[in-house]
């Protein structure tokens, strides 16, 4: 009897060491493989989180003008406005890359907003019988897009205005025409306003002056003769609508 306790108890212990032995090997090679593991090397887990980025809009430059210092940039030439909208900006004329500015904030930055800026054969100081300012337009609504109001007549009477300030002096223009041109690749029946800059003659002026108001959304009883001066302001939305708007306005 007593040697089949002593047998049993031997059993016990039997199993009792082998099982301490399983879990002692475990724990050493449980914390040997934490201490190898790196950084790199241990992924994330599901309770871990995971920053995401999200991208970013680029920034708008033109939150405050009063912040724009006009000494910075040597390209600018003057100022615009146009009533009962938010545009507002200065413009630029570079001779170097004529559609830098399609590109380029005031501050040379690389931006999609861009800054209003003057066709390279135009001259403002002499001043050109047209001057062509070209701008982006937004589909938040900034720069150019506000020209998008003009499709109604009862905006176009409201706002009649437009002003270029160069060298310090205001020119005030009166709104003569509002057109809107449907994208095309037939240059055949394309509007060439941008070959329009100065009058061969007072006959190839009346003729622009003629396609313009034959163009224009709606009439303005307003009309040009040759020695007037005028101005293009012109935007393109090839996003959404796949246009082009040209307001054509004359020097007051």
């Amino acid at each position: 009897m007593k040697s089949k306790i002593l047998f049993t108890l031997f059993i016990i212990f039997v199993v009792a060491f082998i099982a301490g032995m399983f879990f002692l090997v475990y724990k050493l090679s449980d914390m040997i493989g934490t201490e190898e593991a790196t950084p790199d090397e241990v992924e994330a887990t599901p309770e871990e989180p995971i920053e995401v980025v999200e991208p970013t809009e680029p920034p708008y430059p033109y939150k405050d003008m009063r912040l724009i210092d006009y000494n910075l940039n040597e390209d600018m030439v003057g100022w615009m406005s146009v009533t009962g909208t938010e545009i507002y900006y200065p413009i630029m004329q570079s001779f170097d890359i004529p559609d830098y500015y399609l590109s380029h904030d005031f501050y040379k930055n690389s931006s999609p907003y861009g800054c209003p800026y003057v066709q390279t054969d135009c001259n403002l100081f002499t001043p050109s019988d047209n001057i062509i300012i070209n701008g982006r337009y937004m589909n938040d609504g900034t720069m150019f897009a506000p020209l998008e109001q003009y499709k109604s007549v009862d905006f176009y009477n409201a706002h009649k205005a437009v002003f270029l300030n160069i060298e310090g002096v205001e020119h005030r223009y009166q709104v003569l025409a509002f057109i809107v041109l449907p994208y095309t690749t037939d240059d055949k029946t394309a509007f060439k306003y941008y070959e329009f800059v100065d009058a061969y003659d007072p006959k190839s002026f009346r003729d622009f002056v003629a396609q313009c108001k034959s163009l224009s959304l709606y009439d303005t009883g307003v009309t040009a003769d040759y020695g007037d001066k005028l101005l293009t302001i012109t935007t393109a939305d090839y996003n959404d609508k796949n246009e082009r708007l040209l307001l054509i306005a004359k020097h007051i």
